[in-house]
């Protein structure tokens, strides 16, 4: 049964220059990287969009295309337009991520259901933080608000500005927070060509 309390909204309107082409159309197993993530978003709730930039695809048609407010904004700015979009908890997705998998989405919602999570529920895996494999309350859209008030467009800047709860990722679920920005880090992440 799909969970009507949440949404997952795939981040998919980045430059990808270090790639050299559009990440969220990098194929594995014959599928493009953002069509993997709708399929696993979807196994979960029926409240999925992409937004951003970016091709759009004929998987894209069960999900919802959330154009950003602020061209070339970044993440944190498009996490802001999801947020006036969705109107409630909010796993926010990289399109770079191969091996992101239904068992990291229910552990990361779990987390979020057992604690305070104002404005948002932020994954860290080996000392390092993973915005865009992480959960955001629709608070958190004023909180980004000041944020970016303030010059800073950077999810580091907001997390200092408004401290979110950790939560650290069990090594058996850290494989889905591998991303890749570079030819190599595809390869080596996946064992496929781009």
């Amino acid at each position: 049964m799909a969970d009507d309390t949440v949404a997952i909204v795939i981040a998919s309107g980045g430059r990808s220059s270090r790639m050299g082409v559009d990440k969220s159309q990098l194929r594995l197993d014959g599928v493009s990287l953002r069509s993997r993530l709708i399929a696993t978003a979807l196994a979960f709730t029926d409240d999925v969009a992409i937004v951003g930039g970016g091709r759009r695809d004929s998987d894209d048609d069960a999900v919802r295309y959330i154009e950003d407010e602020f061209a070339d904004g970044g993440p944190l700015v498009a996490l802001h337009t999801a947020l006036g979009e969705t109107g409630k908890p909010t796993v926010y997705l990289a399109c770079d991520l191969p091996h992101m998998n239904a068992d990291y989405i229910r552990w990361l919602v779990s987390c979020w259901d057992q604690r305070d999570c104002e404005p948002g529920l932020v994954a860290r895996y080996d000392g390092r933080m993973h915005p865009l494999a992480s959960m955001y309350s629709p608070t958190a859209r004023r909180c980004i608000d000041e944020t970016v008030a303030g010059g800073q467009r950077s999810f580091r800047a907001f997390y200092e500005q408004h401290p979110c709860a950790v939560v650290d990722v069990p090594e058996a679920l850290s494989r889905a927070l591998t991303n890749v920005n570079t030819p190599e880090e595809f390869r080596a992440a996946t064992g496929c060509e781009p």
